[in-house]
């Protein structure tokens, strides 16, 4: 067995001894996260910014309880839309406020494109084999997007 190899095989056993399989859906709990993007853009009066939040966070938890075809398409337009709304609110403000925090959020933007992309392809970390290695990284996925999403609301 290749050292690489060797490496994956015991980070995904430990990840998987830090999360047993307790029949309860991670993924639905870090959706929820985002109902504090919805509070912190209603609070800076992004009632779009809000509204599109509302909906990612109730097809996000739709699509981590009742997972189809349809739900799923549901659940990534719903994102795409906070995806476009964000980057275009992070274009205007970048133009006024600098590029240390616009930055950060490519950072945080860069991680979730290949957390999900490159794990797609690769069939690792959101699409791991090991369902509880999956969520753990669609969980963080969920984390890193909203906090990036929530600097550009606060910028």
């Amino acid at each position: 067995m290749s050292r690489k190899n060797h490496l994956h095989r015991n980070r995904s056993k430990y990840i998987s001894s830090l999360f047993p399989d307790t029949g309860m859906n991670l993924l639905v709990y870090t959706s929820l996260i985002f109902i504090t993007n919805i509070l912190t853009a209603l609070y800076k009066e992004y009632y779009l910014y809000a509204f599109l939040f509302f909906m990612l966070t109730i097809t996000s938890v739709i699509v981590h309880t009742h997972d189809n075809i349809y739900t799923n398409t549901l659940d990534k337009c719903s994102v795409m839309l906070v995806v476009i709304y964000g980057g275009n609110m992070l274009w205007n403000k970048y133009l006024l406020c600098g590029s240390l925090p616009v930055f950060i959020v490519c950072i945080a933007f860069i991680f979730c494109i290949y957390v999900y992309l490159y794990g797609y392809l690769q069939k690792n970390y959101c699409f791991h084999s090991q369902k509880c290695v999956a969520d753990v990284y669609h969980s963080l996925l969920h984390l890193i997007s909203s906090l990036g999403h929530h600097l550009i609301i606060l910028l």
